[in-house]
């Protein structure tokens, strides 16, 4: 199948507290899926900031709640819930726990546990933790692991980051190694990335996954994937 998507989107300062936001995505090539979104993100304290999003869309619509808190600058806390429901009558619940504490002034350790309820695919759930170390004032070292399981199928991955961020700008490689196991077969993938600034007002990014799929049935396959991608962001000169 093959689709083209365009999507704009703009954020307003309301207040000193307050952000807005509205989305509008619409369907050039493919299945009609055309959304609209509105989003709210309110800081009620120094500690605490609240957000909101809805989308309406041809095919069903989402409604989303959030909350973080940060306790010193050093821990922080995030709970989100989603329910979406399908113009054909299905509905999904999503709830998420995540948390960071900063250990020192070089180290971050970080774990999110999500968890899913479908009802075309299920009861699905997902842990992930790692840290980030910064080796000195130019590079970052970081390490993530993830299980995720659902009816049918288990995943289990880690992933390495080396950032390096000099002069204001920053490249970033990573490392994926990734397993998975369901009814019909058994999948071993390799997943490089790499991301960066070219300049101070664009950006690119690019992954290259390769995996070998050994099917129960006795055959075998190999699978590769690629994406590309091009950001362009305008600075303000004072401010950054």
């Amino acid at each position: 199948t093959e689709e083209d998507i365009i999507a704009v989107k703009a954020d307003y300062k309301l207040t000193d507290k307050v952000d807005v936001s509205l989305e509008q995505q619409a369907i050039v090539k493919g299945e009609s899926n055309n959304q609209t979104t509105v989003g709210i993100v309110a800081r009620v304290r120094r500690w605490l900031s609240l957000r909101g999003k809805q989308t309406v869309g041809s095919k069903g619509g989402a409604t989303s709640i959030g909350v973080t808190s940060k306790v010193k600058d050093k821990f922080e806390v995030s709970g989100d819930y989603t329910t979406a429901k399908s113009e054909t009558g299905g509905s999904e619940d999503t709830a998420s726990l995540g948390g960071s504490a900063k250990l020192n002034e070089k180290t971050e350790v970080h774990t999110t546990y999500a968890t899913t309820d479908s009802t075309s695919e299920g009861k699905t759930q997902s842990l992930t933790f790692g840290s980030k170390r910064k080796i000195n004032e130019e590079l970052e070292v970081s390490t993530d692991r993830t299980y995720a399981s659902s009816k049918d199928k288990k995943i289990y991955g880690i992933t390495f980051g080396l950032v390096r961020e000099k002069d204001g700008r920053s490249l970033e490689g990573t490392f994926t190694r990734q397993h998975s196991e369901s009814s019909t077969e058994t999948s071993n993938s390799n997943i490089f990335g790499l991301s960066g600034d070219i300049n101070d007002r664009w950006a690119a990014s690019g992954t290259f996954e390769r995996g070998i799929v050994q099917n129960h049935d006795g055959s075998q396959t190999t699978r590769k994937a690629g994406s590309l991608g091009l950001g362009f962001v305008d600075k303000d000169e004072e401010t950054g």
